[in-house]
This record gives C-alpha cells, structure tokens and sequence, in this order.
C-alpha cells in the first residue's frame, strides 16, 4: 500500500476536493455545454463506482493529485479519476477509514472496502497426486490460481517463502528458487529450480510468496519431490576471479573474499562489477540467503538488500537500513555471491561499510536552550498563523527577550555560525537556516533518509500570565502562585519518545497524547516552522523541540552532551492575544 494512502488511513482524514468555477456565464449556450459536460463526468464516475462495488473490487491506493482532485487504485489494476466530475454544482468527497474508502458524488455514497491487490495464491496442481518433480537444473513449472484475477505481472516478484523436509525445516531459496513468472490463462506459472545437490530423493513440502502492488501474499505448500538421480553443484568457486577493491583479502578456507566501502560512497549507488576481475559472461551478481548472512543485522536485513542489488551488480539501497551490517564480530558486513548460469555461486564476497558519521562532530547546539518566544513584547495571536523557529533563533535579540539560565549563550552561538562549513561540521548554519555538507547529504540521500528533521519531543499547556487568575469551564480556578498550577492540569508534562522511536513510526511516537493538548498544532519535519490552525485561540504552551539527523545507517542528534532535545520553547507564556482562551478537553479526561 503507497505512503499517501498509508498517511489517509492513519489521520482517518476526509478530504473535500475543490469545486472550481466558470469564467465566464454570459454566453448561454457554452454554460449549458459546461453543465453538460459535467454531469457526464458525474454520471462516468458513479458507474465507474457502481461497476467496482459490483465486481467487489478493493482500494489499493488513494493519491491526492496537485489540483486538489484523486485517482483511486483498485485491486483489479484499474484507476478511478475524480478529475473530471470536479466543477461548480458537483460535491465529490473522499473520506479513507481504517477499513474502506468512502466516496460521495453529489450526495450519493459509495463504500469500497480497503484491501490489498491479491488476496490469494492458491496452488493449480497439474497431476492427479499433485506431486511436482525436479529432475535436473531445469526445475519444474508450476501453476498458481489468483484472486482477485489480475491482467499482467508487471511490478510482481516471486521468491520461496518457505520449505521443508518431513524430518527438518531449511529457511526460503536456499534449497528451492524462482526463475521465472508468466500469465497464462488466468494462471500464474512458476519455474522453481533445486539448488541442493543433497536433496536428492527427498520431498518437500513449499510455499511461494507473491510481491504484487505493494501487497505480499503467500500460496498454500504443495509438495515438490526431488528424484533420486538429481545432482547440482551450488557452489564451483572460480578461482579465476578476484576482488580488485583497495585492501581486498580472500579467506584461504572458504575462498569468500571481505572489502571495505565508505558508507556515503555506497549510499549513493555501487557497482560490484568494477570490483570483480575474471567475472564470465552472463554471470549475475545477487545477495546470499538469509541462512548464508552473518548473524544479526545482515539476516535482519536481507530483504532490503536483496532488492538493492541487481543481477548486473549495480546496487543502490531502495530502504533506509538503518544499519553499517558490521555487528557480528565472527564475521562482518553482509555477503554478496556471484553466480553462473546454472546458479552455481562461481565468487563470494563479504561486504564492509565504514561510517564516517558515527564519530562525526555534531556540537551544534551547546546546551539545552530554555527561552520564551515574545517576552512581554508579543504573542502569537488567535487563529493560523507560522512562527519560523530557525528564524527566531537567528533573531534571537529580538524574538527571545526573556531567556532562563543564562543561556543567551546558545542562541549567540547559533546566530555567529559562519556561513562557510566550518572543518567537521557535517551539520552547519548557513544563513539562519540549518543545513548538511558535502558529506552529511552523500549519507542521507533523499530517496531514503530525512537528512535533517524537527519535532515536538514534548509539550506542556501554560496559562499566559495576564489572564491569571483563569477559572476553565468546570469552575475551577487556577492563580498561577506556584510552579503545578502554571500549567492548565496539574503537573501535565508531557514526554515522548526517542529521536530514532520518532523517525521509525511518527504516528506511534504520539500515540496515547491526548488530543486536546496538541489542538492541530504542529512542527514542520523538514523547516522546523511551527503551524498554528484556525482553532488556536491564543493559550500558552511550552514546546520542547529537538532536531535530529537521520542518515542511512543510522540516527544523530545535534547537542555536545548527546541531549534528548535543543531546548525549551515558551510561547504566549507571559502574554496572550485578547480574548485568548484555554483550550477543553475532547477525549473525556478531567481538568
């Protein structure tokens, strides 16, 4: 399921799409065209709708274009465009759910249920046993019925999930692969080779594992027996073949080579085979098995870097691994294998990552800063409207009048920064705004990595100082005397998670904050601007904002002594707009 449709389903958002307007009424006839026109669209997409309910189609995407309007994936590979039936006198919504999508088209609903492109592998057994036999490096075909039935196999993979033996389990493609996919008659055909000379005479019990569209499905086993004269060779190493790379070593033993790649090199796309010398013809390059990777984060990680590398060698990483793959101590790295085209492994080579970042300098925020936004002097007021942080920071004289514990300090060191990257600064101020060198973008490219974010690592809810005392709508009073009752509830201090807990999953990150205290108030990831929505009626709140740096194998933040945040922001502390008001809790909790 695509990131935007990932988004709509955890907000739970509903999104109207803009009806857009005539230039022109004055000429009758063309307005009576336009109306036209119109209700054909209308009239297209509700039996677009009406046809996918009948069939029993599923959403698999929801994408909000630029102009405001969707295109709808369903499971059966068609799209839906609400383009067209956008105009003056149409009202077409679409509300995404954690179950369905629910589209309305001029008060008529439409509710589609959620679900992947396939739903179902199911095994098409060709023989009265059932029974699929490997005989030799050619494999067998076997067949596989789809459902919901798709047109084509474009975007869709095929690996073993899973296999074994009645009397032990061996773990995917070490023992069986897929070598090719085709569509015939509605039935997906699968050729699936051996790739162990040891199993001959044995019979397995297999499962394959369909990647379709962003859905991952697996069949149910069918049973392959391998005869009893079957041979392969799985591994005839090469010795023609050498790893050429700086500081290459080869282990007398198992002949598997080990070199080194600097992370931000090999962030930004590799070719094994400007490494490799004496490779043959039609040789392919791929990533071992998980059971062939060194435990720990290469077995984690496998997936990932199997996709990353293609059978030409060129790799680049289609996912962050958030990882250098160098934690096994018995052996480093991850393993890269070099196969004829019998899919005999001909090389094999164990790869290091160097991260030149893990040590990095980081000192850009010396301590933990604890300012207010405004002072006495200004506010924030009532409704939308942005406050540029970075900004402020580089206004400091200005924007923080009132700063605690003497840590003017901070700010000043922000504000001095030099706008030339200063030597081992991988993280520098240019110009008020934060930003990465040379070698900070190289590990973070933006493909994969966030590079810099901001976010709110806490939040407390304050009464501005001149609208204490504040009674709230229960009747209680609050007077602001002492430290707790500062605070709109008593002692509300809220804390999340960590700097890598908030780029895993931001949504989990805020997950069990009431409602109520955030009141749509956000934190650009990308600028660190702060939104305030049309709601905002003017309250006071402090604001407790960290900036981190996310890079392909792992996560920094940006303060000398490893802080969970920057600092402390207050805003509307001592002073509020007129007529500001405390915001009411929504989600039942007592004041």
């Amino acid at each position: 399921m695509n990131k935007n449709l990932s988004r709509l389903l955890t907000c739970g958002a509903a999104f109207a799409l803009c009806a857009g307007f005539f230039t022109s009424c004055n000429d009758d006839d063309d307005y009576e065209t336009r109306i036209t026109v119109l209700e054909t669209a209308v009239g297209d997409l509700k039996t677009q709708l009406g046809k996918a309910l009948t069939s029993g189609a599923s959403v698999t995407g929801v994408v909000q274009n630029d102009n405001g309007t969707y295109t709808i994936t369903l499971s059966d590979g068609q799209t839906i465009q609400t383009g067209g039936a956008s105009g003056a006198g149409s009202d077409v919504k679409v509300t995404v759910t954690d179950t369905s999508a629910i589209i309305s088209v001029n008060g008529e609903t439409y509710t589609l249920p959620l679900g992947a492109a396939v739903s179902s592998l199911k095994y098409a057994p060709e023989y009265v046993d059932g029974m699929v036999e490997i005989a030799d490096g050619k494999g067998a075909d076997v067949s596989f019925l789809v459902r919901p039935e798709i047109a084509s196999l474009d975007g869709a993979t095929f690996t073993v999930a899973e296999s074994h033996e009645l009397k032990a389990r061996v773990i995917g493609e070490d023992v069986f692969k897929v070598t090719s996919a085709n569509l015939e008659g509605g039935l997906v055909k699968l050729n699936i080779i051996c790739l162990d000379g040891d199993a001959a005479g044995t019979h397995h019990a297999v499962s394959v594992q369909m990647n379709y569209r962003g859905a991952v499905i697996g069949s149910d086993y069918f049973t392959v027996h391998v005869t009893d004269d079957f041979t392969f060779v799985s591994e005839a190493i090469d010795d023609n073949i050498t790893v050429t790379a700086p500081g290459a070593t080869q282990n007398p033993e198992t002949k598997a080579w080990t070199f080194n790649v600097k992370g931000g090199d090999f962030g930004q796309g590799f070719d094994f085979a400007t490494v490799f010398s004496g490779v043959p013809a039609g040789a392919k390059y791929r990533v071992a098995s998980v059971a062939k990777q060194p435990g720990g984060p290469a077995q984690e990680k496998q997936a990932i870097l199997a996709a990353s590398l293609a059978e030409d060698g060129k790799f680049a990483f289609t996912k962050r691994p958030g990882t250098a793959f160098n934690d096994n101590k018995e052996q480093a790295g991850f393993l890269v294998e070099v196969v004829n085209s019998e899919l005999a492994v001909i090389a094999k080579t164990y790869v290091t990552i160097t991260d030149e970042i893990a040590d990095a300098n980081f000192n850009v925020f010396t301590s933990d800063l604890e300012a207010e936004w405004g002072g006495r002097e200004k506010c924030v007021p009532v409704g939308a409207s942005t406050l540029d942080l970075q900004d402020a920071f580089k206004n400091y004289a200005t924007e923080f009048t009132i700063v605690h514990n003497g840590q003017e300090g901070v700010l000043e060191k922000w504000a001095d920064i030099a706008v030339e990257v200063p030597a081992g600064m991988i993280v520098y101020n240019k110009g008020g705004k934060l930003v990465l060198d040379e070698l900070g973008q190289k590990y973070a490219p933006e493909a994969t990595c966030h590079g810099l974010y901001w976010f709110n690592r806490g939040y407390a809810i304050r009464i501005p100082e001149n609208i204490r005392p504040y009674t709230d709508d229960n009747g209680k009073s609050y007077d602001g005397e002492d430290y707790n009752s500062d605070y709109f509830v008593n002692g509300l201090d809220i804390w999340m998670g960590s700097y890598t807990q908030f780029i895993e999953d931001p949504v989990a990150f805020y997950a069990g904050v009431p409602t109520w205290t955030n009141s749509g108030i956000t934190v650009d990831i990308k600028t660190g601007v702060i939104s305030f929505p049309e709601s905002y009626t003017g309250w006071g709140m402090r604001l407790a904002i960290a900036c981190g740096y996310e890079y392909l194998y792992g996560v920094k933040n940006l303060t000398a002594d490893g802080n969970d945040k920057i600092g402390m922001v207050f805003i509307n502390r001592r002073v509020s707009p007129e007529g500001a008001k405390m915001p009411c809790p929504t989600d039942g909790s007592k004041i």
